[in-house]
C-alpha cells in the first residue's frame, strides 16, 4: 500500500496512481463520456442541442446567483423582459444551492466567482440534486478551461462578462424557444 517511486506529474491528474494503490477504489467508465460540443453565437457560448427542460405553463422562475448587486438588478430586468420572474437571489454558492432546493426554479443563472464556494462547485451540487437542472453561467472568468468545465458539468449556456444585454436576451430567448 505504498508507492515506491516518484510519479510523473501527468499521472497525478488521472486515476492511474489510485489504480496502482488499490484498484477497487477506481470505478470510472470514461467510455460513456462524450465530448461536449459548444457553439459561439453573438459572444454567447451555447451547448449544441441544448434546450431548457421546462414542464409547466405560466411564467418561468429564475434563480439569480451573483455576488454583485448591480448584475443581479440587470438580470432581474432582463428576465422580466423575457416574461419570466425571478423567484430567488443568491449572493454565495451555498446560498444558491439552498435557494435551488427550496424554490425549485426553472432556470439558474450562476456566476462562477462568488464568496465561500465557486459557482462550478455550486453547479455540481445543484446538478447532483437535480440532474435536469437548467443552468446558465454568467462569468468574467472566460477561459476555455473554465467554459469546458462548466459545460461538462451540464451548463446549457455560458455568457462572458461584460455582456451586451440585447445579445444575452436573444440567446436566452432562443434557448427558451428550443
Amino acid at each position: 500500500n505504498v508507492i515506491s517511486s516518484l510519479v510523473d506529474e501527468e499521472h497525478l491528474y488521472t486515476t492511474d496512481l489510485l489504480q496502482q494503490v488499490d484498484p477497487q477504489l477506481v470505478d470510472i467508465d470514461l467510455s460513456q463520456q462524450s465530448e461536449v460540443t459548444v457553439t459561439l453565437s453573438n459572444d454567447v457560448y451555447i451547448r449544441q442541442g441544448a434546450s431548457l427542460s421546462i414542464h409547466k405553463s405560466g411564467p418561468l422562475g429564475f434563480l439569480v446567483a451573483d455576488d454583485s448587486t448591480v448584475i443581479r438588478k440587470i438580470l432581474k430586468d432582463l428576465i422580466a423582459s423575457l416574461n419570466a420572474t425571478v423567484v430567488g437571489e443568491a449572493i454565495t454558492g451555498r446560498e444558491a444551492i439552498s435557494q435551488y432546493k427550496k424554490l425549485a426554479p426553472d432556470v439558474v443563472v450562476m456566476d462562477l466567482s462568488m464568496p465561500d464556494m465557486t459557482g462550478l462547485d455550486a453547479i455540481a451540487a445543484i446538478l447532483e440534486f437535480n440532474p435536469r437542472a437548467n443552468i446558465i453561467v454568467l462569468s468574467g472568468s472566460n477561459f476555455p478551461e473554465t467554459r469546458k468545465e462548466a459545460f461538462e458539468l451540464g451548463a446549457k449556456m455560458f455568457i462572458p462578462k461584460p455582456f451586451d444585454l440585447e445579445r444575452v436576451h436573444g440567446a436566452i430567448h432562443s434557448l427558451l424557444k428550443s
